[in-house]
């Protein structure tokens, strides 16, 4: 039985707002921790990290307006720095009752954005797994957000990673050019049923692998730098409709 009396809601609000003051000060702590260690990448930018193996790269590296190594560059060739500008976004519509956990009820009137905001990050957690089974040796949150929709929450998140794959062979006695290749893996929607978008973005990730592997074939190396993901559910349906897109980076021979 529930106990709903005055001083058990309270204790249940100080619990929870405590519990969201310290999600949001972890998450605050890591977005500074996050921006500081952007900043100072901005400072390494000013190099090519492929200089001191003499390799010459000679076109397509430059941000030309902030005079630094752009950040596709970067991510393309910095493989095992996690915070080179390589990124998930995804987006999912989760059922309540699955981000539940055993014995726990809904939340209650007035506590469900606490609710959505803590379960975000829970679950863009459990989305870096999915990552690690698929094409990432390494992966983190950089930020999570939910939104308390009915019976749904409604998620936004975006996930770093390193790539599980290695990047490819580069010889140092000849040019290389920097080259970037967008790649719709749905070419439009898709529609998945609702408790299985998990999955499908899971195709995704393997597809992306499947795709840079095809580029690495032809170039002797690949980076996949980016994964869009988007989700939306229509109003009265428990199917979603689903856009996926994929970024790589890989250096081509001139001579």
């Amino acid at each position: 039985m529930f106990d709903n009396s005055p001083i058990s809601m309270i204790t249940k609000l100080i619990g929870l707002c405590c519990f969201g003051v310290f999600l949001a000060t972890q998450l605050n702590v890591f977005n500074h921790v996050q921006g500081m260690t952007y900043a100072m990448n901005g400072g390494d930018r000013q190099k090519d990290p492929l200089a001191d193996q003499g390799i010459i790269v000679s076109n397509n590296t430059m941000d030309h307006n902030r005079k630094i190594m752009s950040s596709a560059y970067m991510a393309t060739v910095k493989q095992d720095d996690i915070d080179a500008y390589r990124n998930v976004t995804f987006s999912a519509q989760v059922p309540v009752k699955q981000l539940l956990q055993d014995g726990e009820s809904r939340p209650e009137d007035g506590f469900e954005g606490v609710f959505a905001e803590s379960r975000a990050v829970f679950y863009a957690q459990e989305e870096c797994e999915r990552l690690l089974q698929t094409m990432a040796s390494s992966c983190q949150v950089v930020r999570a957000t939910g939104k308390y929709k009915r019976d749904i929450v409604d998620i936004s998140a975006v996930l770093k990673f390193t790539q599980k794959a290695a990047f490819g062979e580069l010889d140092a006695t000849t040019a290389w050019s920097f080259n970037e290749v967008q790649v719709n893996m749905t070419d439009g929607m898709v529609t998945s049923p609702r408790q299985y978008a998990h999955k499908k973005r899971l195709q995704f990730y393997r597809k992306a692998v499947s795709e840079c592997t095809q580029i690495k074939r032809r170039a002797g190396n690949c980076a996949i730098t980016s994964i869009r993901i988007s989700s939306f559910q229509e109003s009265n349906s428990t199917m979603v409709n689903m856009n996926a897109s994929a970024e790589y980076g890989f250096l081509m021979r001139q001579r």
